[in-house]
């Protein structure tokens, strides 16, 4: 078996946009290579796309709780493919696709709008983008 490129394209993830649909079709069986670059912030930190693996400032436990990935770190980028499970991707990551559908990128946030009285951080006050390097291999 061989693997043919399909396509290699440069995508600007957004650090306010809950799930950024990045409109590139994957196909169940493709091989995935994302590599990001630059930094982001979250309304707590400025964080590059491992994100900060923080505590909630005063409060002692992980910022992530509400995050779409609760064990990744605040900040971090992550992925999915439409409504599938999110997956970690950090600053590279590779992938063997399980379903088809459009690759789906965000940053690793709490959810929910920032004025509900909720603890910590949410897309709203978040600002900066990452440059996401997107590889994709289709095996034949």
């Amino acid at each position: 078996r061989s693997a043919v490129l399909v396509r290699e394209i440069l995508v600007n993830v957004p650090a306010n946009k809950n799930w950024y649909d990045t409109d590139i079709k994957l196909q169940k069986g493709d091989c995935l290579e994302l590599t990001a670059k630059g930094s982001w912030w979250s309304g707590i930190s400025k964080t590059g796309s491992d994100g900060d693996g923080g505590f909630i400032f005063g409060l002692g436990r992980p910022a992530c709780g509400g995050c779409p990935v609760t064990d990744g770190n605040l900040g971090e980028l992550v992925g999915k493919i439409d409504d599938g499970s999110p997956f970690r991707v950090g600053s590279s990551s590779i992938q063997e696709i399980n379903q088809d559908g459009n690759l789906i990128l965000a940053m690793n946030e709490n959810t929910g709008p920032c004025n509900n009285g909720q603890e910590g951080s949410c897309y709203d006050d978040n600002n900066g983008a990452l440059e996401v390097k997107v590889t994709v291999r289709r095996i034949k």
